[in-house]
């Protein structure tokens, strides 16, 4: 055995060994850059993927959260409608105390539904308006003109810019005359 490591090769054959090992290796190089790429690009597609899923999640979450206070709000509007008629029966009453204190119970529910997004309708003055006023009584139907809101029987909200209780409103017909001038005030 000595001697057949002893003998010197031939160099063609050497040559020939030392080719295939060169393409070998470069060959295992070209393979594992293309694993590599593959594997890049289908991390890059998972964190995308897994970005969208958190942000739709969150989206979800912020929706489930603003339906859920919107139903409360909803219920609490009728205690707000009381506080009101209880504020103008106690107006004429000679307890100031009870009148200061429902008062001031009023003021901070109100606040504190103003603060999570609830809106006024516009009522009293503005233009009547169908998605948000519910018309119970119309005066001057003779008249020709716009219809607007004379008086508010029952305030309606918004909630995030969306319809939570419609007004209950009393409308006239504005006449056209006075809406032009009106529209001449402001040039």
């Amino acid at each position: 055995m000595a001697n057949e490591e002893m003998q010197p090769k031939d160099p063609e054959m050497e040559f020939e060994e030392t080719e295939e090992k060169k393409e070998q290796p470069s060959q295992e190089v070209e393979t594992l850059r293309a694993k590599v790429n593959e594997l890049t690009d289908a991390y890059l597609r998972l964190r995308a993927d897994f970005d969208n899923y958190r942000r739709r999640t969150r989206q979800e979450m912020e929706t489930i959260g603003d339906e859920a206070n919107s139903k409360l709000i909803a219920k609490l509007l009728p205690v707000m409608d009381d506080l009101e008629r209880a504020l103008l029966a106690s107006a004429d009453t000679p307890d100031e105390g009870l009148h200061s204190g429902v008062k001031l119970v009023q003021r901070k529910l109100t606040d504190i539904l103003f603060q999570e997004g609830l809106q006024p309708v516009p009522g009293i003055g503005s233009p009547f308006d169908p998605h948000f006023h519910e018309a119970v009584y119309c005066e001057n139907a003779d008249a020709e003109g716009v219809d607007f809101v004379v008086d508010e029987l029952r305030r309606g909200y918004l909630f995030k810019d969306r319809l939570l209780r419609s007004s209950m409103v009393k409308t006239a017909k504005r006449p056209v005359k006075e809406i032009q001038a009106d529209e001449g005030d402001d040039d």
